[in-house]
């Protein structure tokens, strides 16, 4: 079963699984009437990436990620791939800040270990980041949270990317 719910390449939840889990965190906090938490983010370029170096180097890549990813894992807080280089992430109750800075802490983290990326900033790996925190009270369901990250995900691509966008 354990398996089951994970991605075979990075070993972190599978997006399957990771709805399940993040449907579990939005019963919580509708019931603690607390925040959620909720980030996604995907590699730049990482068509580019593939295309120059091999899969096996876009493979690297995300197992790399998915390395640093589990660092931060603890009960408030989980990570899983969405699918291709996208990963999402789910936190329980965090201040604007925290959240904000497990944000750049990661981006800090991708850009030491020094993986070349064609067209990226320096050269080197870099991920866009969107960050959303919400009351799931005060919105009707998942998706809308979902929207809200995504909305500032394309924001960060749009200006550039490499960085984070919080709304």
């Amino acid at each position: 079963e354990k398996l089951s719910s994970l991605d075979s390449l990075t070993k972190l939840y599978n997006r399957r699984h990771f709805e399940k889990l993040l449907k579990g965190f939005w019963q919580d906090a509708k019931e603690d009437n607390s925040s959620l938490g909720f980030l996604i983010f995907d590699i730049d370029y990482f068509k580019q990436l593939n295309d120059t170096y091999g899969h096996l180097e876009g493979d690297k890549a995300l197992t790399e990620i998915s390395k640093i990813l589990k660092e931060f894992v603890n009960t408030n807080i989980k990570f899983g791939r969405f699918g291709g280089d996208e990963f999402l992430g789910v936190v329980r109750n965090p201040h604007r800040e925290e959240i904000f800075q497990m944000g750049k802490d990661i981006m800090d983290k991708l850009t030491n270990k020094k993986i070349k990326v064609p067209y990226s900033k320096n050269g080197l790996l870099t991920v866009t980041m969107g960050i959303t925190i919400v009351n799931p009270n005060e919105l009707r369901n998942i998706d809308e949270m979902f929207a809200k990250a995504d909305e500032a995900l394309y924001i960060g691509k749009e200006k550039g990317r490499a960085q984070i966008i919080f709304l």
